[in-house]
């Protein structure tokens, strides 16, 4: 002790200290620069004697305010030393600047006695249950001025990090509650973002509304309303509101679909991720190594590959949905990026420790977890045990006090393994497209490339087998071809084909008896069609008689003549399709490969229009 006097002595008589303008203020001129412990407390008592002279009201902690009957004005002292804050030691001026000053601030300042100054570390977020604490100090003024109104006119600024009430001027807090007031009333008028946050802080701890549904509305509207009014700042403080949001309505019992938000993000993604990998899985007949997700059990229905690319692509750092490729043929990259990741699901499954979106994303896992974080927030009492699922991707937990958090992968970003694959999806696919935008090729593992080369090769292989199949008519060449045809049929006629003998040509025109009666102009076989027959034992067909023989070998399931009356086959198919079509409504004969076929479904239709 002799030895710290002996300094303190030494440092005081040090000429350049004494003088310095740091040491010199009028701040500090009747204090010592330098105390021991024992002088600061001996200081700290006489604060505390000065104090309990002063008129108090009758307040008591988590009990509501209630005036004092002692008018009794308090005396003048000196100003205190601390900046930006009113003195203990001052006396309450009845008036300011010619204006009132309310008891109240001055009673709320009396509450702050020997508590931590902003920035101190037991301000910064203790929640020790009955501690004095700056979160508690907080909250038990907050409830002595839960029904105070003012009305000042506040033309200064106020910016704070966890704004409370004790880093606040006068000035600062008359034109705070002069703008809650305002607030409560339905108004918003402009004001500084601490402000907004110091009524958030008080809206968290349920001053100024009902602790539970009531309170999670209060706060959405005032999140819109105060967005509304200053957009700048708005999204900053809606940035901070979504998290308090979702732990309000954990720590109150709340319904989670009241958050949508809550089941967005790339957790939410990987949860489908997840979906995709279990149906997989479960189509071949195998299980997750993890366990089973029970994604069935949430009412789910399977995952379509537009839900799984979105997923692929949200989880991403290549962001293949955004790639030029997805917009010219869509259709090609989500099927080839659903069946890679099917694919790549099957090789971890098979030959792998884990499975695939474990290796991509981790294993859930939990983290200590702290309610209202950035936020000053106290709760008078322990928080019962609980378990709040607030969405199949994320859980909250409560036990002895104390919060959990428990996610479904450990991940927290996008997967640059992800990113590789479905680069390599990308770049493969336009090289076997012939696609005019190539991509520079990336390593990628062997194995990846031949599950991603076999994907493609397969849906090309679909889509050559698909075009075979496809049979394209142009009916607006169907007479041409017809005229066509009529010629190069009269040109391969024999003259018994014909049915004319040569004498009888030369005697037509000299006799007035016509055996054949085959007088019709020349041109005539190029523009009409052959003249319908009846069908035997029936009415009048529409058909002519070669098609008459075409339909009625397919109807008897043998095969059609492959030039019935000396036309071509599928010439007659066309012109039996065109009859019908009025008659059924679509074309009655197909063909398989190069084989005519009787579809099934029209052959009643067409033995009845026969008379069959």
């Amino acid at each position: 002790m002799p030895d710290i006097e002996r300094i303190l002595r030494e440092l005081l008589a040090n000429r350049r200290l004494t003088e310095s303008a740091t040491f010199t203020s009028r701040t500090y001129s009747d204090q010592p620069i330098l105390q021991t412990g024992k002088q600061m407390r001996e200081r700290n008592e006489r604060n505390r004697q000065k104090v309990s002279s002063l008129p108090h009201t009758d307040y008591t902690p988590n009990q509501p305010w209630r005036p004092s009957t002692a008018g009794a004005a308090r005396p003048q002292t000196q100003a205190s030393a601390a900046p930006r804050q009113l003195s203990l030691e001052q006396a309450a001026p009845q008036s300011v600047a010619g204006q009132t000053v309310p008891e109240r601030y001055y009673q709320l300042r009396a509450m702050a006695t020997d508590q931590p100054t902003p920035g101190s570390s037991s301000f910064r977020g203790s929640l020790a249950y009955g501690s004095r604490s700056a979160n508690r100090l907080f909250f038990e003024q907050a409830r002595f001025m839960e029904d105070f109104e003012d009305e000042y006119e506040f033309h200064g600024t106020y910016s704070q990090y966890f704004p409370t009430y004790s880093s606040m001027t006068l000035s600062q807090l008359r034109g705070y509650f002069s703008w809650r007031t305002q607030v409560r009333s339905g108004q918003m008028p402009e004001a500084p973002l601490s402000f907004a946050f110091l009524h958030v802080y008080e809206l968290l701890c349920g001053i100024g509304t009902t602790p539970g549904e009531q309170g999670f509305i209060d706060l959405v509207a005032f999140r819109d309303a105060f967005s509304q009014t200053d957009a700048a700042q708005g999204s900053t403080f809606s940035s901070y509101l979504r998290r308090w949001l979702r732990d309000y309505v954990a720590y109150h019992g709340l319904d989670p679909a009241v958050l949508p938000e809550a089941a967005q993000g790339m957790q939410a993604q990987v949860f489908t991720l997840l979906r995709a990998e279990e149906e997989t899985l479960a189509a071949n007949k195998l299980t997750r190594k993890e366990g089973k997700l029970d994604g069935n059990a949430l009412g789910l229905p399977p995952v379509t590959d537009e839900q799984l690319l979105a997923a692929l692509n949200e989880c991403s750092s290549y962001q293949i949905c955004g790639a030029r490729l997805s917009r010219d043929k869509p259709d090609e990259l989500r099927r080839i990026a659903s069946d890679t990741f099917r694919a790549l699901v099957l090789h971890c499954a098979r030959r792998r420790k884990t499975d695939f979106v474990e290796g991509l994303f981790g294993g859930s896992y939990s983290e200590p977890y702290t309610m209202f974080a950035s936020a000053v927030f106290y709760d008078p009492e322990p928080h019962a045990d609980v378990s709040v699922a607030l969405s199949p991707v994320e859980t909250l937990v409560c036990r002895d006090g104390r919060w959990r958090r428990y996610l479904l992968c450990s991940a927290t970003g996008r997967s640059s393994e992800l990113g590789t694959i479905l680069h390599a999806v990308d770049k493969q696919l336009r090289d076997k497209l012939d696609y005019a935008y190539p991509l520079k090729e990336r390593p990628v593992a062997a194995y990846v490339k031949k599950i991603i080369d076999k994907a493609i090769d397969e849906l090309l292989a679909e889509q050559a087998e698909a075009e075979k199949r496809r049979i394209t008519i142009d009916l607006s060449q169907l007479g041409q071809i017809r005229a066509a045809a009529a010629v190069t049929q009269e040109a391969l006629l024999t003259d018994e084909e014909r049915g004319d003998e040569p004498g009888d040509a030369e005697g037509a025109g000299t006799s007035d008896e016509m055996p054949h009666a085959f007088d019709a102009p020349e041109e005539a076989p190029l523009t009409e069609e052959p003249a319908p027959s009846a069908s035997p034992g029936s009415v009048d067909s529409p058909l002519s008689s070669a098609e008459i023989i075409v339909v009625r070998a397919l109807l008897d399931g043998e095969a059609a003549p492959p030039n019935p009356e000396g036309q071509l086959l599928s010439l007659v198919i066309d012109s039996i399709n065109e009859k019908l079509f009025d008659i059924v409504g679509d074309a009655v004969i197909e063909f398989d490969g190069d084989t005519p076929v009787l579809i099934e479904d029209y052959e009643q239709d067409v033995r009845e229009i026969l008379g069959l």
